[in-house]
């Protein structure tokens, strides 16, 4: 599956990678956020958020990224993480857009009068 961002879930003793090492080394990854959970009743585990611009990543090259595969005891490979594709709008791209939101109005103000702002505002929602 081709991804343009996912969320890596794993515990902390399976990530055998240098996290800041991975997310350098490989150029697709434009953006990244992590968390260690380690306060709850459950495993200490992270979350890895990843973002990769324009490019779409397949997961399988993911997993190679973390080293996140193992087999069971029956051989069969097996995944120590949910990759999740996002279908909706992730946080990444309503941060985006809000930016250019602004930007954008910013810019009319510059270039339309008080009263055409106001009209195109109040019509297109735009403040």
């Amino acid at each position: 599956m081709n991804l343009k961002m996912c969320e890596i879930s794993t515990d902390v003793d399976k990530l055998k990678v240098d996290l800041q090492a991975t997310f350098m080394k490989y150029t697709t990854i434009k953006k990244w956020a992590y968390i260690i959970h380690d306060k709850d009743d459950t495993r200490p585990h992270y979350h890895i958020a990843l973002h990769f611009g324009g490019a779409s990543v397949d997961t399988k090259q993911v997993a190679e990224w973390f080293q996140l595969g193992y087999t069971d005891k029956d051989g069969n490979e097996l995944t120590l993480i949910d990759l999740l594709s996002e279908k909706e709008d992730s946080v990444f791209s309503q941060v985006e857009k809000s930016i250019q939101r602004e930007k954008f109005v910013a810019r009319l103000k510059t270039f339309l009068s008080e009263r055409e702002f106001d009209i195109l505002s109040m019509r297109y929602g735009l403040v």
